[in-house]
């Protein structure tokens, strides 16, 4: 597990399915709290000689408590006469009314759950005290499964390389520009309108780019259009760039 973890760090994530994953691990986090782990605490109180297959099997078929104590029952007044053990039958019967209670609401979750009983069994674990848990491995497959790695893909990482270069173009561009430090005359008089007429109207400033988006103002050396495509703004290099 521990090496998993170290690949995995060494990867970069280009995006995490927070809600799917939250929804899956959501699911049987909410059993293990409100179903297994009440379970597990009233047949402690019941001094059930716990093990993990006997907890699923109990919420598989909550009959299986009842069972369990009637041949306890059995045992401990196979010395006596019969109506003793039906008495004490009886009595354990009483007992078990909260775990048949607790397990038959397990079961119920279970059936109206999209998570089978074997998956529930192969994906939580139990400490020594018998207290439930998402098991770790699956908590960290179900990251990977909703987690998109650049690594993952030729092609992502060959797109990443590329836009590496055209963001190092882009800033040499944008430094060649001088990030809007450098004006010509005509973006003096247009501050000097602004500053006299347009301020009070939220009127913005506006800057040289190296590229203009659609819907923005022309204010970039680059037009981009809708369909993605980039155009040199003839204009704008001749007007606005000394």
């Amino acid at each position: 597990m521990e090496n998993v973890k170290n690949i995995t760090a060494e990867k970069t994530v280009l995006y995490f399915d927070k809600e799917s994953y939250s929804q899956k691990i959501g699911s049987i986090g909410y059993f293990v709290r409100d179903y297994a782990n009440p379970l597990v605490e009233e047949l402690k109180n019941l001094k059930v000689e716990l093990t993990k297959d006997l907890i699923f099997e109990i919420i598989d078929r909550p009959s299986t408590l009842q069972r369990y104590f009637k041949n306890k029952a059995k045992e401990d007044s196979k010395s006596l006469a019969p109506v003793f053990a039906k008495y004490a039958e009886d009595e354990y019967m009483k007992m078990i009314e909260k775990g048949i209670k607790l397990a038959t609401s397990a079961s119920e979750a279970v059936s109206r759950s999209e998570l089978r009983l074997s998956f529930l069994k192969d994906n939580i674990v139990f400490d020594e005290n018998f207290k439930a848990t998402t098991n770790p491995k699956y908590v960290h497959e179900l990251r990977e499964l909703y987690t998109e790695y650049l690594e993952d893909s030729e092609h992502r990482m060959a797109i990443f390389e590329q836009q590496k270069v055209v963001i190092q173009e882009y800033e040499k561009l944008w430094n060649l520009i001088g990030k809007g430090e450098r004006f010509t005359s005509y973006d003096a008089l247009v501050e000097a309108q602004i500053s006299e007429i347009g301020r009070s109207l939220g009127a913005p400033k506006v800057e040289i780019r190296p590229i203009a988006y659609p819907d923005h103002y022309h204010d970039g050396i680059l037009d981009l259009n809708h369909e993605g495509e980039l155009t040199l703004n003839k204009e704008n290099l001749g007007s606005r760039i000394k």
